[in-house]
């Protein structure tokens, strides 16, 4: 998470989602030091003005990186007056290549086959990473309501640009990329990777994953 005062947002870190890389902009471009933030292990960032306990509470498998809005709301990180006031910026990515980026990355420097895919993902999530059964869209939401600014992954940098213009700011950093190394850029693996079933569990795990990328869409062709 990235909670930032003076520009008045929260950017909740979905993993697989640029998360590193957008939490590193942030900071370096529009935070200070009376903000909030949890590490950025990539880059050699640690965590500032984070309660330890919460680090802690949350350790097992790094998920203090990954919190939901839910989560921050709960442990009194964000309180009601800030869900109503601050924009909690989300990315959120196509279910199926981003499967496909977790498995490169639990595969990264080893050799990666079809079937050795399929098997984890047999139930649309990975089978033992608790962040990958979380919903990137329930990221944002407390209770029913969804408080996300939704970016759309793969128009990462229109965004970007428009925050940046929006709030007069001039990035003396640039969106710098990590792990694109274990990143598949290749849309044709989709088909290469995933065989009818494994797809059809991907797509009814992320159902809502998926209608919310089709309204940001729908919404940008309109616009």
């Amino acid at each position: 998470m990235v909670i930032c005062e003076r520009y008045n947002f929260v950017y909740l870190r979905i993993p697989k989602n640029a998360s590193s890389s957008l939490a590193q902009f942030f900071i370096q471009n529009f935070c200070d030091m009376n903000d909030k933030w949890t590490e950025v292990n990539d880059c050699g960032i640690p965590s500032h003005n984070v309660d330890p306990r919460l680090l802690k509470k949350y350790q097992l498998n790094y998920r203090f990186i990954h919190l939901t809005l839910d989560e921050l709301f709960r442990n009194n990180v964000v309180g009601p007056s800030e869900l109503a006031s601050k924009r909690v910026i989300s990315v959120i990515r196509d279910p199926l290549m981003r499967q496909l980026s977790l498995y490169f990355f639990l595969r990264r420097g080893r050799e990666k086959s079809v079937s050795e895919f399929r098997h984890p993902f047999k139930e649309g999530r990975h089978e033992s990473d608790p962040s990958n059964r979380i919903l990137q869209t329930d990221y944002a939401r407390v209770g029913d309501v969804d408080y996300g600014d939704w970016w759309l992954y793969n128009k990462l940098d229109r965004y970007v640009d428009a925050f940046a213009k929006q709030h007069n700011v001039v990035p003396q950093n640039d969106l710098q990329k990590f792990k694109s190394g274990f990143t598949p850029k290749d849309a044709d693996l989709i088909d290469q990777y995933y065989d009818q079933k494994t797809m059809d569990a991907v797509k009814r795990y992320y159902e809502k994953d998926f209608e919310k990328i089709i309204e940001l869409e729908t919404g940008l062709q309109l616009s």
